[in-house]
């Protein structure tokens, strides 16, 4: 029993779980969404500018010829209609559908992540997802994606490929990762 302002108060476990911050009135969670959000879009924001200015550069200084880089990489001009590895080619309209119903679900798992890494990741994979879309919309009446960076053992690819392919590989790590983690101390 506790005092309060001289009404005696019984101690219950409604008081007891009042107590503890429940998750929609806690001002620690939503910070720490926000903060973990803030990370998936400083780093989008930094895959699109990236993505965009290589770009514009390969179609200023790649339209002719082809450029050698280092050992088999090479920088070469090149124009994507299909989606990942050329897959699609020519059905423009049904990968930009499937590309915003992929950042939807991704923004939707980047609003509730609560790791950091994750974070980064969904901002590494939303960059390169809407630095795609972007040239589909806005940089070629075909609906073509900007590719340049060539490799004799890979498909032509981009910044935005880069970090689509860099955000899955860390994700899915981490993710192990977790769930081990998880497991072993369960």
């Amino acid at each position: 029993m506790t005092q309060e302002s001289g009404d005696a108060h019984i101690s219950t476990e409604t008081d007891k779980e009042d107590s503890k911050e429940s998750p929609i009135r806690s001002k620690k969670k939503p910070k720490k969404n926000f903060k973990n959000f803030t990370i998936t879009g400083i780093t989008l924001l930094c895959v699109v500018a990236i993505d965009q200015i290589t770009k514009s550069w390969a179609i200023q200084a790649l339209s002719n010829h082809s450029e050698h880089v280092l050992g088999p990489i090479y920088f070469q001009l090149a124009f994507n209609s299909g989606a990942a590895f050329s897959i699609g080619t020519g059905s423009t309209a049904l990968v930009v559908v499937i590309a915003v119903l992929v950042i939807g679900a991704i923004g939707a798992l980047a609003l509730n992540s609560s790791y950091k890494l994750q974070s980064f990741c969904y901002g590494l994979i939303l960059g390169g997802a809407f630095g795609n879309l972007a040239d589909r919309a806005f940089r070629n009446e075909h609906g073509s994606v900007i590719d340049f960076i060539y490799t004799s053992f890979w498909p032509t690819f981009n910044v935005a490929d880069s970090a689509v392919t860099t955000g899955v590989v860390i994700l899915i790590i981490s993710l192990v990762i977790n769930r081990k983690d998880t497991s072993e101390s369960g």
